[in-house]
Parts: structure tokens; sequence; C-alpha cells
């Protein structure tokens, strides 16, 4: 009877211990699909971001147009007021800009700022130097006339 439960208790100890090693050997497996749901997931967040960037650039152009032509539309009119030339310049800021776009809204910002410099100091060099950055603007991105 003694024999019987000594025999009992190795089969009892060789059983956990192939449940255990059965247990660690399977994590790497769950491990690697887990890598590969991670690798989709960064694949499809990938995608994603692209769809974004061609949907940002798209919404930064069309908004970036509207408060050209505001600004254009209030340079033109006379008089104009520095409080609408700051209201340009806050929509302005207020857009997401796509690195492609950097210099753009750098180079209309500067035209904004040579604008109010104007209308404080009311030197016409700022005037006319805010006019030939908007023909340059206006030059190197078509879809702005």
């Amino acid at each position: 009877m003694i024999k019987q439960i000594k025999i009992l208790l190795v089969l009892f100890v060789i059983a956990i211990a192939a449940i255990l090693y059965l247990i660690i050997a399977s994590k790497p497996v769950n491990n690697l699909n887990g890598k590969d749901d991670k690798i989709q997931q960064a694949k499809t967040q990938q995608a994603r971001q692209e769809v974004d960037l061609d949907q940002l650039k798209n919404d930064y152009k069309q908004k970036f147009k509207e408060v050209f032509d505001s600004y254009l539309s209030i340079t033109q009119s006379t008089p104009f007021s520095i409080e609408e030339i700051y209201q340009i310049k806050n929509q302005l800021l207020d857009l997401k800009v796509p690195t492609e776009f950097k210099d753009l809204h750098i180079d209309f910002l500067f035209v904004i700022t040579k604008m109010e410099n104007f209308l404080e100091t009311n030197n016409i060099v700022e005037k006319e130097n805010s006019q030939e950055l908007i023909n340059k603007i206006k030059d190197n991105y078509n879809w702005l006339n």
C-alpha cells in the first residue's frame, strides 16, 4: 500500500511538472500573437494617420484661404482698423498647420505683423513690405489665387 502511495505521489509530481512546463512553454506563443496584433495595430494607426494628414492638409488649405481672403478684403477696404488685423491674426494662429505649409503660415504671419506695424506707426514702408510679401505668397501658392 505504501508502495502504491509512493507511485501515485511520483505520478502526481510528474503531472504537476508537466502542467507547469506546458504553461511556461505556451507563454512565448501567446506573446508572439500579441506582438503580431501590436504590429497590425501600428500599421492600422499609421494608415489612419496618413488619411488624417491628408485631411489636415485639405482642411488647412480651405481655412487658410478663408483667412487669406478675409485679410485681402479688409486691407483693400478703406479704412481698416488694427482690431480687424488682430482678428485675422487670431484666426490664423488658431489653425493647425501641417509641416508642408509651415513656411506659408509663417510668411503670412509676417505679413500680418508688417500690417500691424504700419497701423501702429503709420510707416508706409511697412505696408509696402506687407504687400510685397502678399504678392510673393500668391506667386508661390497658386491655389490662393
